[in-house]
């Protein structure tokens, strides 16, 4: 029997006659509430959790990371990354929770990624000949 894939969650051997998310047919949630707001709940959460870790983050290495660099301007940027790698971390399970893959979203950067280097290289060759005339 083949799994089928409920938002976030992979349940072997149901079928479209049983409930559609693993949660409500356990009983915890009635089944009357749509699975969408399941998905948006879920969502909230984990960026509510991002924000909080976030926060946690900075409170506890903030000032270890000001000792090191001099210039505050270095140290807010370091902050900033370490908010936004927080944040990314969220995006990707969100993004999970919605049932995109990493996988996926490494094959789809790929081909991109490819495709900019294949338009880009003409446009950089013919830059290079006209500055060496």
């Amino acid at each position: 029997m083949q799994p089928l894939a409920v938002g976030w969650i992979d349940v072997v051997g149901a079928t479209t006659t049983e409930a559609a998310n693993p949660i409500q047919a356990a009983g915890w949630i009635p089944t009357w509430i749509p699975d969408w707001s399941l998905d948006i709940f879920a969502v909230v959460v984990v960026l509510g959790l991002a924000w909080v870790a976030s926060r946690l983050l900075v409170s506890l290495l903030g000032r270890r990371i000001a000792r090191q660099f001099s210039r505050p301007s270095l140290t807010r940027a370091f902050i900033r990354g370490l908010r936004v790698g927080v944040f990314v971390l969220a995006l990707l399970v969100i993004l999970r929770i919605f049932g995109l893959q990493l996988g996926d979203i490494a094959l789809s950067v790929t081909v991109f990624t490819a495709v900019v280097g294949v338009v880009l290289a003409p446009i950089g060759r013919v830059a290079k000949s006209s500055r060496v005339q």
